[in-house]
């Protein structure tokens, strides 16, 4: 017995040493699958090991044999259980007390001209982005309210009606003021198709025809309803709790409803939703993880939860209580948009002088919508055209996608567009102030996507233009996608792609991590060009050997895929291509060439 007890102590102990001390252990083991009995064990250990230590010197004191060792088992896992009690008790009265003024007198659907959105935390917009969000926007379209007012105050604060808040208000006008509209922030959840019309297009297609976003600063006092969220009570989590049992765990957040009354504002509904996390019915030390599968050691817990619908939710859902508690009707209506947003384009392409910024950003949607659905209507094809061929609209981020899917095009439409946007890139050129980080390169980008995808036909007669942007040290480091295409020429094209990555290489120093776009370009070039290029096989060698090409990471296999391609012989590959990276076996190498000869990857 006494060898036995001295086993099992050291055994726990070690365990629960290697919990509190080096919980990532735990993780590792888990991650093995094969380790996950480990990992179990490890959890309990520090907990067996304090209630085995007690019993083992209470039953030495008791000196009752296995009825002593058991009485002291019972005796500390009662002693365990006491804190527990007390704590839990504490927790769960504070608990009770955030919601015991919780109320609900609210007549549903809420009925209000204005109406305010309090939040317990100040909003987060990119520089010259509206803080009208997706609610804002469904509400000022459905004309649910003719106004919308922001403001971020600590909702255990009482109203105050004078404090300034940020309103939104649609007014007709002939122009209206530039507004960037947001995407993705939009919170309200209603089930609808990916290639559906987002609120904020709706909202820019509305500005577009001059039903303009207006934002003010006007007092809180002039809502007639105040709806708050946020947080109201913010304890610590169960990784900042730690291993200290009083850590006051209690985190409570609240959703309400002020209505503006004869002698001021009312409030009228409150629910306060809580989180707490209770300790388990004893004292646990053990482990848990966080973000990145990063250890912790804590004390075990359990969640217990007050006024929310899922075991797994931590705050009330927002759009389920704007549409379902409040009725408020915030469905999108998009049945004619696409149809609207052809004829606001068309309008805009068909007047003299400048466009309006609305429908520039509308004709942006327009090439979101086309990626959204993989596929454009036959109406879509001389619209596409177009604006990407009118320089009045800039070429936005999606518009590849009105070459990717133009399927049903003449040759007449892919050439008009290449024609364009070689055009754009001269006078692009023509205009660079020189800036380290020039304000087109976004655009850039964009015409190089777009001639990345067009049909090989088209690419066939720009050679020359290609050629010109090949020789543009600014230019084509973002429009790389562009030079991409002249593997299309065969060998011939082969010395030029080579000769974008020693271009890469001299400039790398100047353009941040960017210079890889041109090396990868003139690499993957080749790569696609398959046998037609092994002309540069020797001068690919004397390049690696000189150590001039990059041999680490993905760049070493896209190298090997090239070179597979063009033909090259693998014994003599790997002499050129051996590193002091330990992963850059022979094994791997060769298991790299068969993927290259099974089915070229040109991919980085």
């Amino acid at each position: 017995m006494k060898n036995f007890a001295r086993v099992w102590l050291i055994a726990t102990g070690v365990g629960a040493a290697i919990t509190l001390l080096m919980p990532a252990v735990i993780v590792i083991a888990a991650i093995t699958i094969i380790g996950l009995p480990l990992a179990f064990a490890l959890l309990l250990a520090p907990f067996v090991f304090i209630v085995s230590l007690g019993a083992w010197y209470i039953g030495r004191r008791l000196a009752l044999g296995r009825t002593g060792y058991a009485i002291g088992v019972g005796f500390m896992v009662l002693a365990l259980a006491v804190p527990p009690y007390f704590i839990n008790a504490k927790l769960e009265e504070r608990a009770a007390s955030l919601v015991a003024e919780d109320r609900d007198t609210l007549s549903k659907p809420l009925r209000a001209k204005v109406i305010a959105v309090r939040d317990g935390a100040a909003a987060r917009f990119g520089r010259d982005e509206t803080a009208c969000d997706g609610f804002c926007m469904r509400t000022l379209m459905n004309g649910v309210a003719e106004r919308i007012l922001f403001v971020a105050q600590d909702l255990n604060e009482p109203l105050n009606p004078a404090m300034p808040a940020r309103s939104f208000r649609m007014e007709k006008r002939a122009e209206c003021p530039s507004v960037e509209l947001k995407g993705g922030n939009d919170q309200i959840e209603d089930n609808r198709p990916h290639q559906s019309k987002k609120a904020y297009e709706l909202m820019q297609l509305e500005v577009a025809k001059g039903n303009c976003l207006i934002e003010e600063t006007v007092p809180l006092g002039a809502a007639a309803a105040v709806i708050s969220r946020g947080v109201v009570h913010r304890g610590e989590s169960v990784i900042a709790a730690g291993l200290d049992p009083t850590a006051d765990t209690v985190n409570a957040s609240r959703l309400s409803v002020h209505e503006r009354m004869r002698h001021g504002f009312v409030e009228t509904y409150r629910r306060t939703s809580v989180v707490t996390d209770l300790l388990l019915p004893v004292l646990a030390p053990t482990a848990t993880t966080g973000s990145e599968l990063r250890s912790y050691t804590v004390l075990a817990r359990r969640k217990s939860r007050i006024n929310l619908d899922s075991s797994y939710e931590d705050k009330a859902d927002w759009s389920k209580f704007l549409t379902g508690k409040l009725g408020l009707d915030l469905a999108l209506r998009d049945s004619a948009a696409e149809e609207a947003t052809r004829q606001v384009l068309a309008q805009g392409l068909s007047r003299a002088g400048p466009v309006s910024d609305g429908t520039v950003k509308l004709g942006a949607d327009f090439f979101d919508g086309i990626a959204r659905k993989d596929k454009m209507a036959a109406e879509d094809y001389p619209l596409a055209r177009s604006l990407l061929t009118d320089t009045r609209f800039n070429v936005p981020m999606s518009a590849w996608a009105a070459v990717r899917y133009a399927t049903d095009a003449e040759d007449a439409y892919f050439e008009a567009i290449a024609a364009s946007m070689f055009l754009r890139l001269a006078s692009i050129a023509d205009t660079d102030d020189g800036k380290r980080y020039p304000v087109w390169r976004d655009e850039v980008r964009y015409i190089g996507g777009v001639v990345r995808e067009l049909p090989a036909t088209t690419i066939l007669k720009h050679r020359a233009d290609l050629e010109w942007l090949a020789s543009q040290e600014r230019l084509r480091v973002w429009a790389h996608e562009a030079l991409g295409r002249l593997n299309e020429f065969g060998a011939d094209a082969a010395p030029r792609l080579l000769w974008l990555m020693d271009e890469a290489v001299r400039v790398k120093n100047a353009y941040d991590s960017d210079w890889n776009n041109i090396y990868v370009t003139g690499l993957a070039g080749l790569c696609r060009m398959g046998q037609a290029g092994s002309a540069m096989i020797q001068p690919i060698y004397e390049r690696l050997n000189a150590g001039v090409m990059v041999k680490h990471a993905s760049y070493w296999d896209l190298t090997i895929q090239t070179l597979t391609g063009m033909g090259a012989d693998p014994e003599e590959m790997w002499g050129h291509l051996q590193t002091d990276d330990r992963n850059h076996t022979r094994q791997r190498f060769t298991r790299e060439v068969a993927r290259a000869k099974d089915k070229r990857d040109c991919s980085y």
